[in-house]
């Protein structure tokens, strides 16, 4: 899932807040847990279809309705949903 820039300032925000809060122990745990995410070939590979799955389905979506933005509102009617799959609309 591609992240806009809203998404990666809020996620910034809320990262940074949440570690200040937490402390040592949190700022621990993330640097172990970003280091294995890193070196997990199996979480990448799942994140790498995950992006795939998502840009396949958008495509497929814009292709049935033609790319006409009201259809697909009407057809996608949660907000989340469709800003996941890359109809920022």
């Amino acid at each position: 899932m591609r992240l806009t820039e809203q998404d990666k300032k809020t996620l910034k925000e809320t990262h940074d807040k949440w570690i200040n809060e937490a402390g040592w122990l949190a700022k621990l745990f993330i640097k172990r847990a970003a280091k294995d995410i890193k070196k997990n070939k199996t979480i990448q590979n799942a994140i790498a279809d995950a992006d795939k799955f998502t840009q396949q389905s958008k495509n497929k979506i814009s292709n049935l309705f033609n790319g006409d933005k009201q259809k697909i509102k009407k057809a996608l009617p949660d907000e989340r949903l469709r800003k996941s799959l890359g109809f920022d609309f």
